[in-house]
């Protein structure tokens, strides 16, 4: 099968996936979902799946949302960013003459009247951080600052520079005409592998009662379904009609998930799975607006405002002997910093969200005794300085990159240890939250020893490829390691080590 054929099909099941996230969604009692659509009509381009809401979803620049439009563009790599340019560019959604912003012109001058139609870009590709347009791209709801864009009264500032590219693009008198266009527009950037969406996918799926996707087999139906479904015609499905094709086609799950108690909170550091979360949490901490995807938007925000914001959160919502659910959506680095300052002396009984949708791990404090130490330690002498260097590969390996980075950025490290569960680093190896929790008590304990035996004196730069559920129990455990570093991987760089510092801590962060 050629590249070309096996890329399409790939698109297309991507297509179908973000299908059946929204109707797995329409099935929860509190989604508010009317109906959810598959290769509509209303818009051309913003065709591939919609979802009109049966109460009105408020996005940026105060537009109260009843409808969303999505055009979704697959990759099979992350070789091209996202930039200004590419927008009106033709070939950035595989067309010869019309270009991704004279179609959201069009769609938005076709929105009926009374109506108030969202249009959605979703792709993994990221957006090029050197371009103009991710100062531009609001993180916290995939708009366009309209603001900042206006802001340079000359066709040669930055900003005039790409109000006149947009506007000669799409024929505007005035630059002025972009503002209404493009305050309809959501830019998503998913960088997630097929994979990992599959697995998203099947604890909403679970969650909504339906079978989720063995990966012992090699074919999917949820696809298979909805490709089916259009063919006979239908485009639109409500709650009812969803259930009635899953129950003829034997997708209904048997199992009956049990329910989680608890005051539920929330922190995100990105949009993409938790676009709701206002909806499914008592309180929640969005700190997308620090960030543009995965990458800080200057490097002193972690210090400046991520980790008091996140104290401020959690103190003013967490009490001592509480009940709580976690949902931690953000990168490794928060959740770290919840679990630390979370400190298990305030004996709250907590529940992590490891799958958005499924029913949350809770430990099992009678088990944690039986977890035993699959951890694989290597240690190797770095130089003269005082600090330990410590790397962490539960999703992947991080040795490489770590050892490379260690040089790169001439860390004072005496020590660096790697460690690795038994059998490699794989999505399988954390079976529920009482594993990661034993787990990351084990870490503690070599590190603790270690620091003790080599005599170092300086922080601990700690490097995680891990689940944010180990993350956080590794947090709420690891003040006896001192001062803490950690880093961020950039994901698709395509360089070895590519991190970067994000948060440092000691005794001193607490709530």
């Amino acid at each position: 099968m050629s590249k070309a054929v096996t890329a399409r099909q790939q698109g297309d099941d991507y297509q179908a996936y973000h299908f059946w996230m929204l109707a797995a969604e329409m099935l929860r009692p509190t989604a508010k979902i009317a109906e959810v659509g598959y290769e509509v009509g209303d818009y051309k381009s913003f065709d591939d799946v919609a979802v009109k809401y049966a109460q009105p979803r408020i996005h940026a620049h105060g537009i109260e949302v009843d409808a969303d439009y999505f055009q979704i563009k697959f990759s099979v790599n992350y070789c091209k960013a996202i930039t200004a340019e590419a927008l009106v560019d033709p070939s950035f959604i595989g067309a010869q003459s019309v270009s991704f912003l004279e179609r959201l012109r069009d769609a938005v001058q076709k929105i009926p009247g009374g109506a108030n139609h969202r249009f959605v870009l979703i792709t993994p590709r990221p957006p090029d951080p050197n371009d103009t347009l991710s100062t531009l791209l609001n993180t916290s709801n995939g708009s366009i600052n309209c603001d900042a864009l206006l802001q340079g009264k000359t066709k040669n500032s930055r900003m005039g520079k790409i109000r006149e590219l947009w506007a000669s693009k799409l024929g505007l008198k005035d630059e002025l005409e972009l503002v209404p266009i493009l305050q309809r527009l959501k830019i998503v950037c998913w960088p997630e592998n097929l994979q990992d969406i599959i697995g998203h996918l099947n604890a909403r799926l679970e969650a909504a009662g339906l079978q989720s996707w063995p990966e012992s087999s090699r074919a999917n139906p949820y696809p298979q379904l909805i490709r089916a479904l259009c063919a006979e015609g239908k485009k639109w499905f409500t709650r009812e009609c969803i259930m009635k094709a899953a129950t003829r086609e034997g997708l209904i799950s048997s199992t009956i998930l049990p329910s989680t108690s608890g005051t539920r909170l929330g922190i995100r550091t990105f949009m993409r799975w938790a676009e709701n979360m206002e909806d499914e949490t008592d309180a929640m901490l969005c700190l997308c607006g620090h960030f543009v995807d995965r990458y800080i938007r200057s490097p002193e925000l972690w210090t400046s405002v991520i980790i008091p914001e996140t104290t401020r959160f959690l103190r003013s919502n967490v009490r001592p002997g509480g009940n709580y659910v976690m949902d931690l959506q953000t990168l490794t680095s928060v959740a770290f910093l919840a679990g630390y300052l979370l400190d298990p002396k305030l004996n709250v009984k907590l529940a992590i969200v490891q799958d958005r949708g499924s029913v949350p791990w809770e430990v099992d404090s009678n088990r944690i005794s039986a977890i035993s130490d699959r951890w694989e330690q290597h240690i190797s002498v770095v130089g003269n300085g005082r600090d330990l260097v410590v790397g962490i590969s539960i999703s992947r390996p991080v040795t490489a990159d770590v050892t490379a980075y260690i040089c790169k950025a001439s860390l004072p490290a005496q020590e660096f240890v790697s460690l690795e569960p038994q059998g490699g680093p794989g999505q399988k190896t954390i079976v529920d939250a009482t594993d990661a929790y034993g787990l990351a008590q084990h870490v503690v304990n070599h590190l603790s020893r270690i620091r003790k035996e080599k005599e170092i004196l300086g922080p601990t730069h700690l490097f995680l490829a891990a689940p944010n559920v180990f993350s956080f129990f590794l947090g709420q455990l690891a003040r006896p390691l001192g001062q803490i570093k950690l880093y961020e991987y950039h994901f698709g760089s395509g360089e070895t080590g590519a991190y970067t510092p994000s948060v440092t801590i000691n005794h001193e962060v607490r709530i």
